[in-house]
């Protein structure tokens, strides 16, 4: 079994909304490039427990999402991941 807990940091390189939905019975794909306010440089915490070939981590953002806003909000991560190999 392992444990690991840590950081990151990291840049924003670019702001993307892609969009799937049904209008009047047709399949719309729409894709927007645009400036949704998010910041730039991103960082927080990370961690991860290990047991066997699964893993199991966590990602959480101390950096707000949007700049400007109201209510900061704060993306969070979980995941498993297996090896297969």
């Amino acid at each position: 079994m392992k444990i690991g807990l840590g950081g990151f940091a990291g840049f924003n390189i670019g702001d993307m909304q892609r969009l799937k939905y049904d209008l009047d019975g047709n399949k719309v794909k729409d894709k927007q490039k645009t400036d949704f306010s998010t910041n730039d440089f991103v960082y927080g915490l990370s961690g991860y427990l290990t047991a066997g070939d699964s893993m199991l981590y966590v990602k959480y953002d101390l950096s707000p999402l949007f700049k400007n806003a109201q209510n900061e909000i704060r993306g969070i991560s979980l995941g498993v991941r297996y090896e297969l190999f």
